[in-house]
């Protein structure tokens, strides 16, 4: 089973003439999460603790120094409706979110979460994933709780420590093509029923993608003119992982139908787009949608990891008419592990 660790966004601008337009900024917003710690340590029983757990708080709110940024004087209107409601997506480790035993992964308790808004607005989440649409100004303490479902008179034998994730995701204009991701927060949960379990030393990944200058204002005409190419930015894979039979690949897809969309640039203003190919040189041909990368094995270093580039290719090669105004796109990197 494929187990998505984490996602990062890379934008690409190309700008065919010359034209003003903001999209949302996450530097608009200042984020902060905060988890309770005793649910992240293996240190908390909740062998009489079942309901309501206090797993931390999550706020939002307009940045103070927006008038520091480079697009505040450009924009009458930055805080409009689009920027004020925000979309909060929780999403859960399994389809039916679970505590699972690390020694046994038979064992398991189902869980629900309770997101609070307010000290009013509520709402239990046991599907894999849900969606919220919340304003910015109801997010100064928004509360996390999960309750376990208990085993009725199940007790011993169900002894040990338990995990799971909960992955925090808000966005701006969720569901359109102007879709930013203002922040991310991943919560791990590691608690112990009864008594704590031999917990191994965890699996620490980490994913940095550097976006290159020559990703904005990219020179259309002269790019497909020439049929030329262009490295817009890198990846960088590290890990603890020094185990051999592991296995890790980077996928690479589009933000818009990231399983079964091109890779495409969308105008500013009107329908108008521009297809493209992606590619990591030295590695892989040019791809007009979703592709995998696999990482080789373990490095110098003895444990997991790689570089790349992303490079892009064959810019508008179905030759669609070249309307004046800003194009955007961005390309998901994803880290996938068995």
């Amino acid at each position: 089973m494929k187990r998505k660790v984490t996602v990062i966004a890379v934008a690409i601008l190309i700008i065919a003439s010359l034209s003003v337009f903001a999209q949302v900024d996450p530097s608009w917003y200042t984020t902060q999460f905060n988890q309770n710690s005793s649910t992240m340590n293996n240190t908390k029983n909740f062998q009489w603790e079942l309901n309501s757990i206090y797993l931390g708080y999550l706020q939002i709110k307009r940045n103070d120094d927006l008038t520091n940024q480079y697009t505040w004087s450009e924009l009458q209107n930055l805080w409009d409706s689009a920027h004020q409601e925000l979309t909060w997506v929780f999403t859960a480790n399994e389809s039916s979110p679970t505590l699972r035993n690390v020694e046994d992964p038979s064992l398991y308790f189902d869980v629900k979460y309770t997101i609070t808004v307010g000290g009013s607005n509520s709402m239990n989440t046991s599907p894999k994933q849900i969606e919220t649409n919340l304003g910015i100004s109801s997010i100064n303490d928004g509360q996390i709780r999960m309750s376990i479902t208990p085993r009725n008179k199940y007790r011993y034998g169900w002894e040990g420590t338990y995990e799971t994730t909960l992955n925090v995701q808000i966005f701006a204009e969720y569901g359109t093509e102007n879709q930013v991701l203002i922040d991310e927060y991943m919560f791990f949960i590691q608690m112990y029923y009864i008594e704590q379990g031999e917990v191994p030393e965890p699996v620490v990944t980490d994913l940095q993608v550097v976006p290159y200058s020559s990703a904005e204002n990219i020179d259309v005409e002269g790019l497909h003119n020439s049929g030329g190419t262009l490295v817009v930015g890198s990846v960088t894979f590290t890990s603890n992982d020094d185990d051999p039979s592991s296995y890790y690949s980077l996928k690479i897809s589009p933000k818009i139908d990231p399983d079964f969309g091109d890779f495409e640039f969308t105008h500013e203003s009107n329908s108008s787009i521009l297809k493209y190919k992606v590619y990591v040189p030295g590695r892989t041909l040019p791809s007009a949608g979703s592709f995998s990368v696999d990482v080789p094995g373990l490095g110098t270093s003895g444990y997991w990891q790689d570089f790349i580039e992303i490079a892009v290719s064959d810019l508008n090669y179905t030759s669609n008419y070249l309307f004046p105004g800003e194009y955007t796109s961005d390309i998901i990197i994803e880290l996938v592990s068995d």
